[in-house]
């Protein structure tokens, strides 16, 4: 098994043969067309490559796996952490990713690594797009205040930015609309269209094999401690996609001002009465549209709330 951590100007490889208790060689490529044709040179071409998925960094590695005949595979990224957690829990660096992602593929039957469909590609880098004009345009808002003396041309500036960005939206949504999964989210209470689009590209693009794993991987997911008598807080993990999880969150809020399908604001206010915070009731709501959202992606069905909210 060939495990790749994937960086944007290098590749940390480690070939681990089936059987053998310590890997064959590890080495460190550059991320390039170069480097990519060294490593293709260097391993075994009936050894599969494990990676997980990094963004534009691993999609030309994925890419020239498969145009060489390669069998790429796809290492889930919360269970490729917590994997890498439990083997190497006082260190961590590339070289010692590559050999967690070399045993991981050993270990465990992966899937094959999926690249996106020409549709989804476009509105995954629209949104990759769109995520830096937001936090630009968000640091501009916080400057104009204090920045006195540019304030006419900051203001100019944000307005500009703000333009490009409903210009963004509008492409978002287009581009959106052309994937089934997509027009099929819109229909859930509270999920419009950049929550619909970032779910549509993270569920498509990545097997989640259970809800409980898409949930971890947003972090919504509850760590709880305890030991003996003690009985500590129950905390969210906020581990994975903080943006998603963000997005989530949001779409909880908005279900309670939904005029339709009444079930998440009912689920919201039995939450209340148990003594949950408003906080922690919208968690709650945010982690059911997490498992819901999977749910129609996995099983390609329109969403009913008679069944969501079924006692």
């Amino acid at each position: 098994m060939v495990g790749i951590d994937v960086a944007k100007d290098t590749l940390a490889v480690c070939l681990w043969p089936a059987g053998q208790e310590a890997p064959s060689w590890e080495r460190t490529y550059p991320n390039s067309k170069v480097g990519l044709r060294r490593l293709l040179r260097d391993t075994p071409p009936e050894e599969p490559w494990v990676l997980e998925p990094t963004g534009p960094y691993s999609l030309g590695v994925v890419e020239a796996a498969l145009e060489a005949g390669r069998k790429p595979r796809q290492a889930d990224p919360y269970a490729a952490k917590r994997y890498l957690e439990s083997h190497s829990s006082r260190a961590k660096s590339d070289r010692i990713d590559a050999r967690g992602l070399a045993r991981l593929g050993l270990d465990r039957e992966l899937p094959p690594y999926r690249l996106k469909d020409p549709h989804l590609q476009r509105l995954w880098e629209l949104l990759l797009v769109r995520r830096g004009l937001s936090k630009a345009l968000a640091t501009l808002r916080q400057q104009h205040h204090v920045l006195a003396q540019v304030k006419s041309s900051l203001q100019e500036l944000m307005a500009g930015l703000q333009q490009h960005l409903q210009g963004l939206d509008r492409e978002i949504t287009a581009a959106g609309r052309k994937l089934d999964l997509f027009r099929r989210l819109l229909k859930v209470p509270g999920l419009g269209e950049m929550n619909a689009a970032a779910l549509t590209v993270r569920l498509s693009s990545i097997p989640f094999a259970t809800d409980d794993a898409f949930v971890a991987y947003v972090g919504l997911d509850v760590r709880l401690r305890t030991s003996g008598t003690y009985r500590g807080r129950r905390r969210l993990t906020k581990q994975g996609d903080a943006m998603l999880r963000w997005l989530l969150y949001l779409a909880a809020r908005a279900t309670l001002r939904s005029t339709k399908h009444l079930g998440f604001k009912h689920l919201y206010q039995r939450k209340r009465a148990e003594g949950c915070t408003s906080t922690g009731a919208l968690c709650i709501l945010a982690r059911k549209l997490a498992r819901l959202a999977w749910a129609l992606a996995h099983n390609g069905e329109e969403y009913d709330p008679t069944r969501v909210f079924a006692q």
